[in-house]
């Protein structure tokens, strides 16, 4: 990835995976909406029609939640970590040259198996999954 893919370090909808496979206005979250996602709500381990992952339902209405499965992911080809971890990519890029990851590296929601949950920063080569918000 390089700047032209780029606005104000978000991707653009031509190069969203979520607004290319949904249409409309579906968009990859932004490092900041996971940063608000993990402030306001509550985590839990959860296994729903016998897949387990992590819900984070909202801390002033039960009725609002989100589940992310531990779908795995893959890297060079090789997948990995099903049952074990959930990413789901955001669509925040790294921007800062003195990082030495600017435009390369992307940002992420992680959940694990134990108690971990929070964002990072990672390649854009690994295979993480999507999830689409509007």
């Amino acid at each position: 990835w390089d700047a032209e893919n780029l606005s104000d370090g978000i991707l653009k909808p031509e190069v969203d995976a979520a607004t290319v496979n949904m249409g409309g206005n579906w968009r990859m979250p932004t490092y900041e909406e996971y940063e608000e996602l993990m402030d306001n709500t509550r985590v839990s381990t959860t296994v729903i029609d016998g897949v387990t992952g992590k819900t984070f339902t909202n801390m002033t209405d039960a009725s609002k939640y989100i589940f992310i499965p531990y779908a795995g992911g893959a890297l060079d080809g090789s997948f990995n970590s099903l049952n074990e971890v959930g990413n789901i990519w955001g669509s925040s890029f790294d921007s800062n040259p003195a990082s030495g990851r600017a435009h390369s590296s992307a940002s992420y929601l992680h959940i694990n198996s134990g108690s971990y949950y929070g964002t990072s920063w990672d390649e854009r080569r690994n295979a993480f999954s999507v999830r689409g918000v509007c």
